[in-house]
C-alpha cells in the first residue's frame, strides 16, 4: 500500500513471470528502480509497456474520463495462428491442413466426447498438447469466445483421436480469420 502526498490510497503489483515484469504502481518508475539495484534491466524495455506474455497492452481513457489500460490477445493469435499454418505445411504430410473457411470455431455437428476416429500417433499427439496450451492461453488473455470448445478438447490430451485434432484446426482457422 503506498500512501503518497495527494492523499489517497493506492495499491503496488508487481507481476513477473521468468524475465517478463509488469509494475502496477502510479509512479512505476520507483519500483522499477528499486527492482534495478538488484537485477540488470535493459534500459530501451522500461517504459510504457506494449506487450506483456503475449498480450498487447494499451493505455485508454473511457467515456467517463477514467484513464485505464486494456489487454488484446490479438498479437498472440496472429502468430500463433501463422506459427500453425507454417508447421502444418512442413509437418504430418498433408494429413493435417486448415481449412479455407471456418465460420465456427468447431465444425458443425463435431461432438468430441463421442468422437471413434483413429488414435492419433505419438508426433500429431504432441503437436495437439502443444496447440492445446496455446489456445488455453489464449483463452487466458482474452479469447473467452473459444472457452468451451478448448475446454472441450482439453479433455481429450490423454487421448486425442484424428478428429480432435482435425477440430483443432479448424479452430485455429476459425481464430485466423
Amino acid at each position: 500500500e503506498v500512501d503518497p502526498d495527494d492523499g489517497f490510497k493506492y495499491w503496488s503489483y508487481v507481476l513477473i513471470y521468468v524475465d517478463d515484469i509488469l509494475v502496477i504502481h502510479h509512479d512505476a518508475m520507483e519500483p522499477l528502480a528499486r527492482i534495478g539495484k538488484y537485477f540488470l534491466l535493459k534500459p530501451d524495455s522500461v517504459g510504457d509497456p506494449d506487450m506483456y506474455l503475449g498480450a498487447k497492452l494499451r493505455h485508454n481513457v473511457t467515456l467517463n474520463g477514467v484513464t485505464c489500460w486494456s489487454l488484446s490477445p490479438s498479437k498472440y493469435v496472429q502468430e500463433a495462428c501463422k506459427n500453425c499454418r507454417k508447421h502444418l505445411s512442413e509437418s504430418f504430410n498433408g494429413r493435417f491442413t486448415l481449412p479455407k473457411e471456418a465460420v465456427n470455431p468447431f465444425p458443425v455437428g463435431f461432438e468430441p466426447q463421442i468422437d471413434a476416429s483413429a488414435e492419433r500417433d505419438e508426433d500429431a499427439a504432441s503437436y495437439y498438447h502443444s496447440l492445446i496450451g496455446i489456445v488455453r492461453w489464449m483463452v487466458e488473455i482474452g479469447r473467452v469466445d473459444i472457452a468451451v470448445e478448448v475446454s472441450l478438447l482439453s479433455s481429450h490430451l490423454a487421448l486425442p483421436r484424428e478428429n480432435h485434432m482435425h477440430a483443432l484446426v479448424h479452430l485455429m482457422r476459425y481464430l485466423e480469420q
